[in-house]
């Protein structure tokens, strides 16, 4: 079974967040739906370890930044998200070391790699990215590793 989890930038902190996406969108029906998260908010829900104090906290993320986890991980062990960018290294036939920048995304209903973010250059995801992938930045915090977003 395929961990399902999602990560997000934080409104307040802009920092990384991991967990569980909710979008709160009405107050009278939505359990999760209290405090300062009472309409039309995104956000990230997750366990703190301690069910003295509730066991869960919630924070509310920029939209814009939302990716889910792909269940796959690079040859580094590092997590693969929506919205990554990774290197992959490869040798031409006439022995020239190359490295393409992927982007990591979900089109069509599976999750794809984006050759320089260019919806005309994709491939779905179907080799073990352990053996070759290097996450090295993703297109928020390094929009500068991608030429068409």
């Amino acid at each position: 079974m395929r961990e399902i989890k999602f990560r997000a930038k934080g409104v307040i902190d802009n920092q990384w967040h991991y967990g569980s996406y909710v979008y709160t969108d009405d107050n009278k029906n939505n359990p999760f739906a209290s405090g300062p998260f009472k309409e039309n908010h995104h956000i990230i829900q997750y366990y703190t370890g301690d069910w003295n104090l509730g066991g869960w906290e919630s924070i509310e993320i920029n939209p814009n930044t939302l990716g889910q986890f792909t269940s796959l991980k690079d040859k580094n062990g590092k997590e693969i998200y929506e919205g990554d960018v990774i290197a992959f290294n490869w040798r031409s036939s006439d022995g020239i070391d190359i490295t393409d920048l992927l982007e990591v995304r979900f089109i069509r209903g599976v999750f794809a790699f984006l050759w320089d973010g260019d919806l005309d250059h994709e491939a779905n995801i179907v080799s073990p990215t352990h053996e070759w992938a290097t996450v090295v930045g993703n297109i928020h915090d390094n929009p500068d590793l991608i030429k068409n977003n």
